[in-house]
C-alpha cells in the first residue's frame, strides 16, 4: 500500500507562499500483483518487391495476438526506412477493411485505430500496411516496430494497457 503526503509547508519548493493545514495526505492505495494481459505483434509472411509509382503496394504484413485476455488494438507506429519517399500509408485488416490512415513524422508512421479493433482472447488477426511507392528503383523498403511503446492495446479484463511483445518484429 502507498499514499502521497506532505509533512509541512517547508517541504514545498515554490516562489509562492505556501500555507494550509499540515500534514496532508492522499488516499491510501493498494497494489495488486495481477499480471497485465499479453499482446504480441509478429511479422507475417513475405512481401513482394513493390515498384516505384505503384499505388497501394503492400509494404508490411503482421499479426496481432491477444494471448491472455480480450484486446482492443488502438494504435501502432512503424519505422519505415526513407518514409518521406512514399505516401498514402494505410492499415488494413484481413478482410480488406481500412482501419486507419498513417501519419508520418520522419521515418515513423503512426496508425490510430478508432474506435479500436477488437481481438478476442487467444485469437490472432492479420494486418497489412500499404503505401504509394516513391523513391528510387532497387531500394528496399524496411518496416519494423522498434519499441513496445509503439503499440497500444487495452485489455478487456481490467481496461488497462496490455504487456506488448514485439520480439519477432523489431528489426
Amino acid at each position: 500500500t502507498a499514499n502521497l503526503g506532505i509533512d509541512s509547508a517547508d517541504d514545498v519548493s515554490s516562489t509562492a507562499t505556501v500555507s494550509g493545514s499540515f500534514p496532508v495526505s492522499g488516499n491510501t492505495m493498494t497494489f495488486s500483483e495481477t499480471d497485465a494481459g499479453t499482446f504480441t505483434i509478429d511479422k507475417q509472411g513475405s512481401v513482394s518487391n513493390p515498384t516505384v509509382g505503384e499505388d497501394a503496394a503492400t509494404i508490411a504484413k503482421f499479426s496481432a495476438n491477444a494471448g491472455t485476455e480480450d484486446a482492443l488494438f488502438e494504435q501502432i507506429a512503424v519505422n519505415v526506412d526513407d518514409a518521406k519517399d512514399h505516401s498514402n500509408y494505410q492499415l488494413w485488416d484481413n478482410d480488406n477493411n481500412l482501419l486507419a490512415d498513417g501519419a508520418r513524422s520522419g521515418d515513423l508512421v503512426t496508425f490510430v485505430i478508432s474506435p479500436g479493433f477488437e481481438i478476442e482472447e487467444g485469437d490472432t488477426e492479420n494486418f497489412e500496411i500499404t503505401a504509394d511507392i516513391g523513391g528510387e528503383s532497387a531500394e528496399d523498403i524496411m518496416v519494423a516496430v522498434e519499441e513496445a511503446a509503439d503499440v497500444m492495446a487495452i485489455g478487456g479484463d481490467y481496461g488497462f494497457n496490455m504487456n506488448i511483445n514485439i520480439d519477432d518484429y523489431d528489426e
